[in-house]
């Protein structure tokens, strides 16, 4: 089963030949890392093709999961690597400001116009599902589901309830909101990276502030240490970027067929995410980091429409499969699908899934990462 829905990936790229025919998204010029920018582009498609996995078991026993675990640990793996990028893109521009100053308010903001806005459109479209669902009743106090949203709304650092007593209700956006629990207490945790290793000033109350809050955060969540630690994992590669020997290196092909064998060691050598396939990943990430474009594939076009469009695809892939399932093709109907057909159903939801990221991307995402570098014009972060 799991085979078969990866065939949908060689639909995607005659798709996405058709999408940038008329749409010619290209990844911005000023960008350094373009492997990592498409890279990042295929990751959320991996997660995409992930989730129509699970939802196909969803639909036959009814439980968000799937009988081969191994596929946890691809999972696991993908997650890892795009927290290894968020740390890779902020060490590095932290190294570039050492002892400067920077505007830390500043910086918060423009997190929150960069996350923020798809982020909260998925989150609206989901509270809208999830009363349309309910013919529009309320099946909660208003104040409960008042705070249901406004939690929601806090990138679920404060918990993702079941909205209007709605079971199971992440599972609308495909539970990707998890995600975010990392992202914010890296944030926090940055202006002591920036005091203790670039010495860039950070106030005093800043800093206990933010301890307090990844503290909190850390104890309500229970982050795992294997994702924590791949914020260092990006650190390392930082590193090894200013490194000409390695980056060298990095960018021959023999580093490609690396990558290729650490991909093979991390889906063969254990059931799950643990040391060994966290190492492998380290390894393919740095490469990847440092200019390796995998036999040229993350320098395709493709490649660069995925990376300009992944945080939307990331976050909107879940409702196009709910909506499919649920609302388009019919819950009942859908359980009933042979795994071909199922396959050929997942296919057909590419097109639409890229458009729809497409759109959102130029429509709100890029409308509000203008306004949050008017914002920081003084800050580090250029972060696309």
């Amino acid at each position: 089963m799991e085979f078969k829905i990866t065939l949908a990936s060689f639909g995607l790229l005659l798709v996405s030949s058709f999408v940038l025919k008329y749409f010619k998204i290209v990844p911005p010029a000023s960008f350094r890392y373009k492997s990592v920018f498409a890279f990042r582009g295929f990751l959320a498609f991996i997660v995409f093709l992930y989730h129509s996995v699970i939802w196909y078991g969803y639909l036959k026993t009814g439980k968000w999961e799937w009988e081969d675990t191994s596929i946890y640990v691809a999972r696991d793996c993908v997650i890892s690597f795009f927290l290894m990028i968020t740390g890779f893109l902020f060490f590095s521009r932290l190294a570039e400001k050492k002892n400067k100053s920077m505007d830390w308010g500043a910086f918060y903001k423009s997190r929150i116009f960069r996350l923020g806005p798809v982020y909260f459109l998925a989150v609206t479209l989901m509270i809208i599902i999830v009363l349309a669902s309910s013919d529009f009743r309320l099946y909660n106090k208003l104040g409960r589901n008042v705070e249901d949203i406004m939690k929601w709304y806090t990138f679920t650092l404060l918990g993702t309830p079941n909205f209007n007593k709605f079971k199971d209700t992440y599972l609308i956006i495909a539970g990707v909101q998890w995600i975010f629990i990392y992202e914010w207490i890296f944030y926090l945790f940055l202006p002591w990276a920036a005091f203790l290793f670039y010495r860039i000033h950070v106030p005093k109350a800043l800093l206990f502030l933010c301890a307090a809050l990844v503290v909190i955060f850390s104890i309500k969540n229970g982050p795992r240490i294997i994702f924590l630690m791949s914020f260092l994992s990006g650190l390392l590669a930082s590193i090894l970027n200013h490194n000409m020997q390695f980056v060298k290196w990095a960018r021959h092909n023999l580093s490609s067929l690396a990558i290729l064998v650490c991909f093979a060691g991390i889906i063969t050598l254990s059931q799950i995410f643990n040391l060994i396939p966290f190492i492998l990943a380290t390894i393919i990430f740095c490469l990847i980091a440092c200019g390796n474009s995998f036999f040229g594939i993350l320098q395709t076009r493709i490649a660069g429409l995925l990376g300009q469009i992944s945080y939307n695809l990331f976050l909107l892939h879940g409702i196009v499969l709910y909506v499919t399932m649920n609302f388009i093709i019919g819950l009942e109907k859908s359980k009933s699908l042979s795994p071909t057909e199922y396959c050929l159903l997942v296919t057909s939801c590419i097109l639409p899934l890229l458009l729809i990221s497409t759109i959102t991307y130029y429509w709100v995402e890029a409308k509000f990462i203008a306004k949050g570098h008017a914002i920081k014009n003084n800050t580090m972060i250029t972060v696309p």
